[in-house]
């Protein structure tokens, strides 16, 4: 079949080969990804629902802890199927975000957050010695949670369970499940160090984040 205009032709021809050059090498317009878009991205990556209930038994309560994306996207904190503190529930915020459940009930009895980097760490002591014996307490952290840290505090939540938070440091991912009143130690914990060397992000360390089923029965 003979092309009837030439000159046409041509130019389709020539626009094909182009367009399939551009394509072999790699040339074609990519939109910018922005250090943003890769935080959303490997945060989407986590678990981003709440294990149902039935998934532990009648005498455990499920949960999931996730911490904060770099300083971009924040925690979350769900238990016995529910989101208890999100960016959706509009009730999170930079440094330590705490939830604190009645072990025997289920009930939410309260929840905070409390800036570790430019706050006053006298409001989480306060907050901290006025929990109850026999509380659970899910904590996860957002951006900076230790710059405000004494080891008063440190040392009520070692006596909650926790092995690593004598160890926290400057911008490190910390999440935590433990209690008031225990005498051992929690197995619900995870901490990613910041280190240049293996940070995800631009000057944070990746998520962390960890889910189980905690006991009703505390003692």
């Amino acid at each position: 079949m003979r092309c009837r205009y030439p000159l046409r032709c041509g130019l389709c021809l020539i626009v094909v080969l182009l367009m399939w050059y551009a394509v072999s090498n790699n040339l074609l317009i990519k939109p910018e990804v922005t250090s943003q878009d890769k935080v959303t991205s490997q945060a989407s990556s986590h678990n981003p629902k709440c294990p149902p209930q039935d998934t532990c038994s009648a005498n455990q309560f499920a949960f999931y802890l996730k911490t904060g994306a770099a300083n971009a996207i924040g925690p979350k904190i769900c238990f016995d199927g529910k989101v208890v503190m999100s960016g959706v529930h509009n009730n999170i915020g930079h440094g330590l975000n705490i939830a604190v459940i009645d072990a025997e009930s289920g009930k939410i009895e309260k929840t905070n957050f409390f800036n570790m980097y430019s706050g006053q760490s006298e409001d989480l002591l306060q907050f901290l010695v006025e929990i109850k014996p026999g509380m659970i307490v899910l904590v996860a952290s957002f951006d900076d949670s230790a710059t405000k840290m004494t080891d008063n505090i440190r040392e009520i939540f070692a006596k909650m369970g926790s092995t690593l938070i004598k160890s926290l440091s400057f911008r490190d991912t910390w999440v935590f499940a433990g209690a008031t009143g225990i005498e051992h130690t929690s197995t619900f914990e995870k901490m990613v160090k910041n280190d240049k060397a293996t940070n995800t992000y631009d000057g944070w360390p990746e998520i962390a984040d960890l889910g189980g089923c905690f006991p009703r029965k505390l003692y």
